[in-house]
């Protein structure tokens, strides 16, 4: 098999393996190359913050906090502040493990995708050495590009606001801790509609951009000439 079919070969195997949900977007824990789920827990071994480091990180967390009570659909009475204050502390509990999550499936998904990246761009320079059109191609892997930038960037504030969530005082703020849940839970769906169109444009637009050029180089192959007599075997 040819260098340039071994990648040509890669890059829609990757295709294939993006557009499967269990593959990444399905994904809930790292995994080991065996496969062996590993324990995503790691010991804080980082500098505690110094009093200026605290003080810019909790202007930026009010200010956050802020924008997020701006948007808040649903009106927090009082009945509802006491609801929250008695629940949200054991709540910040579960955001933990659903931020363990998040943070585990971006990593998944930014290498599944980095690696389709990878030999996309490798077909590409290939194709261009044999003298082949790619500029359909590289407008596909351009727009697939683009499309994972927007959905890592949805997936850095969701983690974000998960960590908001966590690390806010819910019983003085419970408005603010219901705002901040009510933004995570919209930047979610916006995720999954992101994480849904990249998907399916990776596997149509761009999948078929790489089957285009792939035909393109069949053609360029030449045809098989019969070198047999007429008079066949004597």
């Amino acid at each position: 098999m040819s260098k340039l079919k071994q990648i040509m070969t890669g890059a829609l195997g990757s295709v294939l393996l993006f557009a499967t949900p269990a593959a990444v977007l399905a994904e809930t824990t790292t995994t080991t190359d065996s496969g062996t789920p590993t324990d995503t827990t790691q010991t804080d071994t980082t500098k505690p913050p110094t009093a200026e480091e605290a003080a810019r990180k909790a202007a930026e967390l009010k200010k956050r906090l802020e924008e997020n009570k701006a948007k808040l659909k649903t009106k927090v009475d009082e009945a509802a502040k006491k609801r929250i204050i008695a629940k949200c502390k054991p709540a910040q509990n579960i955001v933990k493990g659903a931020e363990t999550s998040a943070n585990a499936i971006s990593t998944n998904r930014g290498k599944a995708y980095a690696k389709i990246s990878e030999r996309v761009q490798a077909l590409i320079d290939k194709l261009k050495t044999a003298g082949i059109d790619t500029t359909e191609l590289e407008a596909a892997h351009l727009t697939a590009k683009t499309k994972a930038e927007t959905l890592s960037a949805s997936m850095k504030a969701y983690e974000q606001t998960l960590a908001d969530l966590r690390g806010m005082d819910c019983v003085t703020d419970p408005t603010g801790f219901a705002a901040t849940l009510e933004t995570a839970r919209a930047q979610r769906e916006t995720i999954k509609t992101q994480a849904n169109d990249l998907r399916t444009y990776i596997s149509t637009t761009l999948k078929a951009a790489i089957q285009k050029v792939k035909a393109a180089l069949e053609a360029q192959k030449p045809e098989s000439t019969d070198t047999t007599t007429g008079g066949g075997t004597q």
